[in-house]
C-alpha cells in the first residue's frame, strides 16, 4: 500500500534471469488497491525509474494485491458448458445469477472446479470466480500505455504465489490441498489451493507487530 516493487526479467537457455529488484516507498494516496490513483504521475515515474535504471524491458508484468480482486466460489446449474456459464454470470436479468458487486463492471475470470462434487440438491456444480474492477485495470493499462509499456500479463497476488509454489502443488493427489499463508502488516491472507486450481481465499485478522528481542538465546 506504500511502495512500489520491481525488477526486471530475461530469458535466456530457457531460464530466467532476474535483476534491479528494488522497492521505493510511495505516499498511500498514490495507491488505490495496487493501482496508481494518478496515472499520469506515475507513468512519468516509472520512465524516471526506467531511465536511472536503465531497465530495457518493454512488456510489462503486474501484480495486483489481493484487496484489488474479490474472489470467491459460485455454484452454476450443471448443464452449463464453460461458454454458457461464462453467459450465466454476464447476464444476471435474464439468468438470476447473484453476486455482491455489478459483474459487468469488471474483469473476471471463471475456473470451473470439476473436482469438486456437484450439489445435488439444486443440481449445480462449482466454480471459483476471481474478479477486479474494470477501473483498476483501467487505470493500470493508461499509466502503461503513458509511459511508452506493453502490458503484457496483468495477475491477482494468489495467482503469482501459486506459481511459487506449482511444484508442491502438482504432487498433490485429489483429496488433498495446499494451503498457503502471506503474511502482511495490514492483515493475512489465506489461500487453499489444490490440483485443480484454488478453492478457497479468505482475510484474516492482522497480527500485531513487535520486535524480536536480539539478546534471547536459543537452545
Amino acid at each position: 500500500v506504500d511502495y512500489l516493487t520491481y525488477g526486471e526479467a530475461r530469458v535466456f537457455k530457457d531460464q530466467v534471469f532476474c535483476s534491479k529488484l528494488n522497492q521505493i516507498p510511495i505516499d498511500k494516496s498514490a495507491i488505490e488497491r495496487g493501482t496508481p490513483t494518478d496515472t499520469e504521475a506515475m507513468a512519468s515515474f516509472l520512465s524516471q525509474i526506467i531511465e536511472e535504471d536503465q531497465i530495457w524491458g518493454h512488456r510489462v508484468a503486474v501484480i495486483l494485491p489481493p484487496q484489488a480482486a474479490l474472489s470467491k466460489i459460485i455454484y452454476l446449474p450443471k448443464h452449463l458448458n464453460y461458454n454458457e456459464a461464462i453467459d450465466h454470470v454476464i447476464n444476471p436479468s435474464s439468468s438470476g445469477f447473484q453476486f455482491p458487486i455489478s459483474i459487468k463492471n469488471t474483469d473476471f475470470d471463471l475456473i470451473p472446479l470439476n473436482f469438486l462434487p456437484i450439489n445435488k440438491k439444486n443440481q449445480t456444480k462449482p466454480y471459483f470466480l476471481s474478479s477486479v474492477p474494470k477501473k483498476l485495470v483501467d487505470n493500470i493499462i493508461k499509466t502503461l500505455s503513458d509511459a511508452n509499456l506493453e502490458l503484457h500479463s496483468l495477475d491477482i497476488a494468489y495467482s503469482s504465489l501459486e506459481r511459487l509454489a506449482l511444484t508442491n502443488i502438482n504432487d498433490l493427489k485429489e483429496n488433498q490441498v495446499y494451503i498457503l499463508i502471506e503474511l502482511s502488516l495490514e492483515c493475512t491472507h489465506l489461500y487453499i489451493l489444490s490440483l485443480g486450481g484454488p478453492i478457497y481465499i479468505t482475510t484474516l485478522a492482522a497480527i500485531k507487530a513487535f520486535e524480536v528481542n536480539k539478546n534471547l538465546k536459543s537452545n
